[in-house]
């Protein structure tokens, strides 16, 4: 490869005629803030330009480029545009990976996939058009964009990989297409602005971490073609108090909705056969759970230090003296501990019939929601 230098070193010329730019050619060069490219280089190769921290503008013609390889321009801290050319096909793991001065990015027509960290810690980027053609967008692509408050995402994108947009702290709204099959790990985590999102109904899971710490938050509707939400997909959704779930939801997984300190009442659906645990855990304004299937199994941590939270247990309390007389069981000792009951003894008596020691009923409810005699569900 033939260029020129200016006399103080600060501008670089690529000679007409060059196909590429090799694989570190400018690699750690802190002297160059201006790159001019000619039409003839079709790929700028690995690391080129990479840790070239005072490059301000790279000057490239609307159309020749085709490659922008990996870790291209990497933290090129002070690179304030860079205008794709339209012929570019292929733009490669962490090609702008902490730009942080880049403002505004077009992505060509005819790219297909943007693979993992291409625009990650982009702290400027507030705006970005993706093409119809983008299929795939992967892992942590956007994942620290700050100040990005909107980005479409085109009908023809069916893949988003994990974390892609994590802690853009300042995007408020995002549309993702029914197309999309596959919803990565964590996509919006911290997206602390975030008002809403429409789910795509083409997915049965909502992904762990989804929504994690989404704090501005209200809403969230999950459609009826989602049957699991994975762990921690709405903790710490601080704002969040209308939840409408799927009727054909089958598990709430751990952590689902923990800290939704709004949260005041919810529908769990006939359909659901497991809530693990704590998945509602420090609700605290939680009042009202409603069990369209009284026989859905929860932990029993399920809904622990929700202090509003009344949930109607099968059984009661009191002395044996008075419990013993509700039951047709002729039982003098406690089936958990072996010890004689007194009149006086404060007992727990399960809607089975069954009495125990409530010290010792206490010790076994954290672990197991059946009674320890007879295994009936007395909650």
């Amino acid at each position: 490869m033939n260029y020129t230098l200016s006399e103080d070193g600060t501008v670089v010329s690529i000679e007409e005629g060059c196909t590429k730019i090799p694989t570190r050619a400018f690699y750690n060069n802190t002297n160059i803030h201006k790159v001019i490219i000619p039409k003839s280089v079709l790929k700028i190769g690995k690391n080129a330009f990479d840790l070239c921290i005072n490059l301000k503008e790279v000057l490239i013609p609307r159309h020749g480029l085709r490659i922008i390889k990996k870790n291209a321009f990497g933290c090129c801290l002070k690179l304030e545009k860079f205008n794709i050319p339209k012929t570019v096909v292929s733009i490669e793991k962490c090609a702008f990976n902490a730009c942080y001065s880049i403002k505004d990015i077009v992505i060509p027509h005819g790219i297909t996939v943007l693979e993992s960290q291409t625009f990650m810690n982009c702290i400027l980027l507030k705006r970005i058009q993706l093409p119809s053609t983008l299929k795939v967008i992967g892992n942590l692509c956007f994942f620290g964009c700050l100040v990005l408050e909107y980005i479409r995402i085109p009908n023809s994108v069916y893949i988003i990989e994990d974390s892609v947009f994590s802690c853009c702290f300042m995007l408020k709204n995002i549309n993702l297409s029914n197309n999309i099959k596959k919803l990565g790990n964590g996509i919006f985590t911290e997206c602390k602005k975030l008002l809403s999102i429409e789910i795509p109904k083409k997915i049965k899971m909502i992904p762990d971490d989804f929504c994690r710490c989404c704090i501005a938050m209200e809403k969230i509707y999950i459609p009826d073609t989602i049957e699991i939400i994975g762990k921690l997909a709405f903790l710490g959704c601080d704002n969040l108090r209308d939840i409408r779930l799927s009727n054909r939801l089958t598990v709430i997984s751990k952590n689902a909705f923990s800290y939704n300190y709004s949260l005041e009442s919810i529908t769990i659906p006939k359909s659901v056969i497991g809530i693990e645990e704590r998945a509602f855990c420090n609700c605290r304004k939680l009042r009202e759970v409603i069990f369209k299937n009284k026989n859905t199994l929860y932990d029993v941590s399920a809904f622990t230090d929700c202090p509003s939270l009344s949930l109607n247990k099968r059984y009661k309390e009191g002395t044996y003296r008075k419990l013993k007389k509700q039951t047709d069981f002729e039982v003098e000792k406690c089936p958990i501990t072996c010890e004689q009951f007194t009149n006086k003894s404060r007992v727990v008596l399960l809607e089975c019939g069954h009495i125990f020691m409530e010290s010792a009923f206490r010790e076994w409810e954290k672990m197991s929601k059946f009674c320890p005699y007879c295994r009936m569900n007395f909650l």
